[in-house]
């Protein structure tokens, strides 16, 4: 597999788009809450190393249990960590991993980079997948909801995905704007590791948090398998100082834009799919994508025969924007 570097990149942002095409807070009013917390940083965030000891502490008001969490340079790094642990499967020759396809693009490099056999099941037109070919990976990793069609599997065969004793990675990236997790049921399920991430909700996806949450031996082994400091300085201080009231705010202005802007395609005649995440995703359709791209950088994704235009939320005054442009 060849992989891009920074050469290949041309990620140049100007004033002159929005940029709807990653997924990250297109939130106004916690723009402003993040600058505000970039203003209270002074030289000694950088100088010194990173104070874990106030990150982890500061779990406990965001509603998180230290004890059974694992602080990783973003979600994919926590992916990363979980995959290293079970890489080397005494029992098997060549362990697999299985994992939907289309979903986050990172899966089939970390089976290339841990010589791991990838099993990618494709999702079919109605966002469906068969979860018993799923169930043929030694590891599965599911993203719930998907960071590509953002659905969330029924509680049918998520059940038979964890009484299968397979290991199960559930990436729950996008948790704050389904509302629905698994974390509850770590001790129940001593197979499953509950990966979260600072980088959608919380606004903040180039500091890169993230975390493990599973129970307290399995966390135990993943320590023994951590670098030295888990997250940067100023991941530590931006743990300290966000609140959960700031980012439950910010989803509802978000899914607020979304709603917004969902209703207009609809008014408009597209296809939109549902989603439980923060983005909207419409069936492809040359017109439309042609006039958003003249103002705003968004995605095409394929899911099995259909394309679709995936924009990232807003908030509601940046939908309106939007919004305006699109009618014009």
């Amino acid at each position: 597999m060849d992989r891009t570097s920074w050469k290949d990149s041309k990620f140049e942002r100007t004033d002159k788009l929005l940029y709807l095409d990653h997924n990250e807070c297109c939130d106004n009013v916690m723009v402003q809450h993040i600058d505000l917390f970039l203003k209270g940083l002074n030289s000694e965030t950088l100088i010194k190393y990173p104070n874990l000891r106030k990150a982890y502490l500061s779990l406990n008001k965001l509603g998180f249990n230290p004890d059974i969490t694992l602080l990783t340079s973003g979600a994919e790094d926590a992916i990363r960590v979980i995959i290293d642990l079970y890489k080397d499967m005494e029992w098997l020759t060549k362990p697999s991993i299985s994992f939907p396809d289309p979903t986050f693009g990172m899966l089939p490099v970390f089976a290339e980079i841990y010589d791991l056999t990838p099993i990618p099941v494709r999702y079919n037109d109605s966002f469906m997948y068969n979860v018993e070919e799923l169930l043929k990976g030694d590891i599965i990793y599911l993203a719930y909801p998907d960071n590509t069609t953002g659905t969330l599997l029924d509680i049918i065969s998520l059940n038979r995905l964890l009484y299968s004793g397979k290991i199960i990675i559930l990436d729950e990236t996008y948790y704050e704007f389904a509302g629905t997790s698994t974390i509850e049921l770590i001790d129940r399920f001593p197979n499953l590791y509950v990966v979260r991430s600072f980088s959608k909700a919380f606004g903040v996806a180039g500091i890169r948090i993230g975390m493990v949450v599973s129970n307290k031996r399995n966390i135990s082994k993943l320590i023994n398998n951590k670098p030295a400091y888990e997250i940067n300085s100023v991941a530590c201080e931006y743990l300290d100082f966000i609140q959960n009231e700031d980012m439950l705010s910010s989803v509802n202005r978000v899914k607020d834009g979304k709603g917004l802007i969902e209703k207009e395609l609809i008014r408009l005649g597209y296809k939109v799919k549902d989603t439980h995440a923060n983005f909207v995703l419409v069936e492809y359709d040359s017109t439309l994508f042609n006039s958003i791209t003249k103002f705003a950088q968004i995605k095409v994704i394929e899911i099995s025969s259909k394309k679709y235009i995936r924009i990232t939320a807003p908030d509601r005054l940046t939908a309106e924007v939007l919004i305006k442009c699109l009618i014009q």
